[in-house]
């Protein structure tokens, strides 16, 4: 997880750049931060999916992976239109 920090980070920050550039009053620099985002976007995703490490649950048996939620199966099938 540490490795992934600074991608976090960075993009964080980029996107908190970009929402409060209007109020610097300068159209062009919000242009240019607002068409940079899909490339700090997949560049986070990238370099989360690269470094990321799986976690060896799946959602057969827990239904959320960052909590100890035991997923609960019901043995009948029940009818949508009842």
């Amino acid at each position: 997880m540490n490795e992934l920090k600074n991608p976090i980070l960075s993009s964080t920050i980029y996107v908190l750049l970009m929402v409060l550039s209007p109020l610097l009053g300068n159209l062009k620099i919000t242009m240019i931060l607002v068409l940079g985002l899909p490339f700090v976007m997949v560049w986070l995703v990238v370099r989360i999916l690269k470094t990321g490490k799986p976690s060896g649950r799946n959602f057969e048996e827990y239904f959320y992976d960052d909590r100890e939620m035991v997923r609960v199966r019901s043995n009948e099938k029940r009818d949508p239109l009842n």
